[in-house]
């Protein structure tokens, strides 16, 4: 595999992640709520 598929692939696998992250952060945020 090329240099470019290679940085293609790392881009999408650290894209994919941080959207998950940010998704569960989200979704724990929104439906438990701390008592403070």
């Amino acid at each position: 595999m090329d240099v470019n598929g290679l940085g293609l692939v790392f881009l999408l696998s650290f894209i994919s992640a941080v959207v998950a992250a940010v998704v569960s952060l989200g979704l724990r945020g929104r439906t438990v709520e701390t008592p403070e």
